[in-house]
C-alpha cells in the first residue's frame, strides 16, 4: 500500500460547504521503488481524477515536500490539519512524522511564497471580476487569507476556521463575488503590508531535487 494520507479540504475543510458541495480529496503517496532506484523519472505533476461528486488530487511524496517547501498554501494545508480530524481518512506514522515536524516548513521563505500565491490570486480575480467564475476565484482568495493569517498566528491550530469566517467564505460563494466587501480589501491590503515588512520574497525558489 503505497498511499500515506487522505482527507477531505476545500470548502468542507473550513466550513463553507453546502449539503451538494462536492467533497475535494487530496492524497500522497510514496513514489514508486523504480523512481527510487532510478530506473524511471519521478512524477513531480499532481494527479486529478473525477468521480461523481468527488475531486480527487494525488501527489508524489517528494512532489508534495517540494511543493511544502515552496510555501504551497494546499500542501501547506494539508500539514495543518491535526491528527483526529474527522476530514481525514487515513493517515500513516510517516505522515505523523511529517506532520508533527511540520514547523521546519515555516521559513520566511515558505511565508513569503505563500503570501505571494495569495495576492498573485487577488490580481487575478479582480482582473477578471466580471467573469462567471469570480465568485470561485474570490473565494478561493479569501479562503487562502485566512488560512495565511492564520498559518503565521496560530500554526497548531489552524483549523477549524471561525464561524464568522466560515459565513464569509459561504457568502462570497453563494453570491458569485457579490460579497467582495471593503473590509476584505483592506485585511489583504495588511497582508500585504506584513509580507512587504518581514518577508522579502527571495528571487530563487526552492529546487527539492538538489
Amino acid at each position: 500500500e503505497n498511499l500515506i494520507f487522505e482527507a477531505v479540504v476545500g470548502s468542507r475543510l473550513v466550513g463553507a460547504n453546502q449539503d451538494n458541495s462536492d467533497y475535494d480529496i487530496v492524497r500522497v503517496e510514496f513514489d514508486s521503488i523504480e523512481s527510487l532506484l532510478g530506473r524511471a523519472s519521478i512524477n513531480l505533476t499532481a494527479l486529478h481524477e473525477k468521480r461523481e461528486n468527488f475531486d480527487i488530487t494525488t501527489y508524489g511524496l517528494r512532489h508534495f515536500m517540494m511543493l511544502a517547501c515552496n510555501g504551497n498554501p494546499t500542501a501547506l494545508e494539508m500539514i495543518s490539519i491535526n491528527e483526529g480530524s474527522s476530514q481525514i481518512n487515513k493517515e500513516t506514522d510517516t505522515w505523523r512524522l511529517i506532520r508533527n515536524n511540520r514547523g521546519i516548513f515555516r521559513t520566511q521563505y515558505a511565508s513569503a511564497r505563500l503570501i505571494e500565491n495569495v495576492l498573485n490570486r487577488l490580481v487575478d480575480a479582480l482582473s477578471n471580476a466580471m467573469r462567471s467564475d469570480s465568485g470561485k476565484k474570490l473565494y478561493n482568495v479569501l479562503r487562502y487569507a485566512f488560512f495565511a493569517f492564520a498559518w503565521r498566528m496560530t500554526p497548531d491550530n489552524v483549523f477549524p476556521f471561525s464561524d464568522e469566517q466560515s459565513y464569509m467564505l459561504r457568502r462570497v460563494k453563494d453570491n458569485d463575488g457579490l460579497a467582495f466587501s471593503s473590509d476584505y480589501i483592506q485585511g489583504l491590503l495588511k497582508l500585504m503590508e506584513a509580507r512587504d515588512a518581514n518577508f522579502p520574497l527571495p528571487q530563487k525558489t526552492v529546487d527539492f531535487e538538489k
